[in-house]
Order: C-alpha cells, then structure tokens, then sequence
C-alpha cells in the first residue's frame, strides 16, 4: 500500500508559487511526492491544459499530513484555490478512480511511452526534412 500515490493537488504552470512552495514543503517534511507532467509542463506549458496540469502525487499513508501542508500554504499565500476538506474523503475512499492513483511501475512506463513517443515523432520530422531535401534536388 505504501507505493500507491494519490493526488492531493493540480497546478497549471510549474511556476506557480504555492506549487513551488508545497514541494519545498513536502521535502521539509520527508514526504515522498511525484509531480506528474512537471517537466512536460515547464517545458511547454501549453500542453498543460492538454494533460491535466501537473499532479502532485503523494503516498496514500501520507495523505493527511501533506493535504495540511498544502491547506497551510493556500492560507499563508491567501490564493483562490481553496482547500475543500470534503475532498478528504473522496481520496482516502478505496473508491478512489484509476487516474488518481498510480504506482511507480505505472510511472516508469509512462514516461518510457513517452519518451518512444517523442523519439518517433522527432524521426518523423527528421524523416520529412530529409525527403523535402531531396525533393529539392531533384
């Protein structure tokens, strides 16, 4: 159960101040997080509407301690996303939807995918590129 990350908080820009503040925090606190689409989202944040934002994940046993973190800093930076405690129950309900819950297998596959994905698409344009060259030529 311990490998079974939740999603405490979204965020649509890696430059958000109480993002940046809750990752400060949980690493203060020991708290193991994983910021799904961070680097995807700092390097083009377009694309965070396309994914979801980013997805501050936390281990489902620390759930409480970082949701408290989390509602400390939104009241500290006086921000317009409100913590809502009834969510609480949402998270820890065994219930709890497939998008939100993720293991580090499913994460190392992610970015594996990922990482094929933009390998091809980088080939594909090479490819293009290439033909264009020729076309040129001849």
């Amino acid at each position: 159960m311990s490998n079974r990350f939740v999603t405490i908080a979204r965020f649509n820009f890696a430059t958000e101040p109480v993002f940046i503040l809750l990752k400060m925090r949980l690493e203060q606190e020991g708290i193991l997080y994983y910021a799904a689409e961070e680097n995807t989202v700092g390097i083009d944040p377009l694309l965070s509407i396309t994914l979801g934002g980013i997805r501050v994940q936390v281990e489902q046993a620390n759930v409480i301690r970082a949701l408290a973190i989390l509602k400390t800093i939104t009241t500290d930076t006086a921000t317009d996303e409100v913590w809502n405690p009834g969510e609480l129950e949402d998270i820890l309900d065994e219930g709890v939807q497939a998008t939100d819950v993720h293991t580090e297998t499913d994460s190392k596959r992610d970015r594996f995918l990922y990482h094929i994905i933009m390998t091809v698409i980088s080939l594909a344009i090479v490819l293009f590129f290439l033909l264009s060259l020729l076309n040129q030529n001849n």
